[in-house]
């Protein structure tokens, strides 16, 4: 496992968007190595829904019915790349609204029950879990996965032990 810079832009959600992203990135030489994307709307959404099962809603169903209306044109693309600092600058250069924060890389073998012992000592240690994405191979082996974490060099020195 290891530390990682992952690149958090946030872009329309539109056809074609997703296109010319990676083709600039690709343009400059960067390559993908893991992505995300989020549809605001659906994220806040999902936060809505989950407040309202708990009966822990903070604000009136009209306020997350504009902020909703206001998130739908937006996702967040989050990466990982090969060479963050060029990304960086090509994403700047193109003038793309984005946020760069270290992340916690792991490739975990595919079995069942590994990933909870992560999260198991993680756990224990207090460290929380933000987020996490990820992919499982069809044919087995290892899966990569990044984790959100406050600390990620430290959960990395937990882990490492």
């Amino acid at each position: 496992m290891e530390t990682k810079t992952q690149l958090s832009t946030y872009v329309q959600d539109a056809p074609g968007v997703l296109s010319a992203l990676c083709g600039l990135l690709a343009d400059h030489g960067v390559n993908i190595e893991a992505m995300s994307i989020q549809n605001s709307r659906d994220a806040v959404k999902n936060i809505f829904d989950a407040r309202e099962k708990t009966g822990r809603r903070i604000a009136a169903a009209q306020n997350y019915a504009s902020i909703m209306s206001d998130a739908a044109d937006y996702s967040t693309i989050r990466l990982i790349v090969d060479q963050p600092d060029q990304a960086a600058q090509v994403l700047a250069e193109a003038d793309y609204a984005f946020d760069a924060e270290t992340v916690l890389v792991m490739a975990l073998e595919d079995k069942p029950g590994v990933m909870g012992r992560v999260a198991e000592r993680l756990a224990a240690a207090g460290v929380n879990i933000n987020y996490i994405y990820g992919s499982v191979p069809a044919n087995g082996g290892t899966s990569l996965f990044v984790f959100h974490v406050p600390d990620a060099a430290a959960a990395s020195r937990l882990l490492n032990q």
